[in-house]
C-alpha cells in the first residue's frame, strides 16, 4: 500500500455517492453523501479516495459512480478527506492466503 501520495492509477474522477457508517458531531449512523472524488487503484484490491467528505470516522465505505459500478471495502487508512480502502475480495484473498492446507 502507498502512503496516500497519489501514486496509483486513476480509475475515476468526478461525482460519486459515498455510503459509510460514521459519526458527524453528535450523530452516529450510516451516511450517504454525493461529492466529487478522485479514485485511484494503488495495487490490486486497494484504492485511494480523495473527496469533499470527512472520512475520518468511516470504518467501511461504498463508492458508487454514475455508471452504477461500486467499490466497497474496509477503510484501512483515513485522514480527513482521504482514505484507503481494501476491497472485500482483497480482504478475503488475504485471509485464505494465511490458511495452510496440509
Amino acid at each position: 500500500m502507498n502512503d496516500m501520495e497519489g501514486t496509483g492509477m486513476i480509475i475515476y474522477e468526478g461525482q460519486a455517492t459515498l455510503t459509510y457508517p460514521g459519526q458527524h458531531g453528535d450523530l452516529l449512523g450510516i451516511f450517504q453523501r454525493r461529492t466529487r472524488i478522485i479514485l485511484e487503484q494503488t495495487e490490486p484490491g486497494f484504492y485511494d479516495i480523495t473527496c469533499g467528505a470527512d472520512l475520518s470516522s468511516a470504518s467501511d465505505l461504498i463508492v458508487t459512480v454514475p455508471t452504477g459500478q461500486s467499490y466497497e471495502g474496509r477503510v484501512v487508512i483515513r485522514a480527513g478527506n482521504k482514505a484507503t480502502i481494501a476491497t472485500k475480495s482483497r480482504i478475503w484473498f488475504q485471509r485464505i492466503q494465511g490458511v495452510r492446507h496440509g
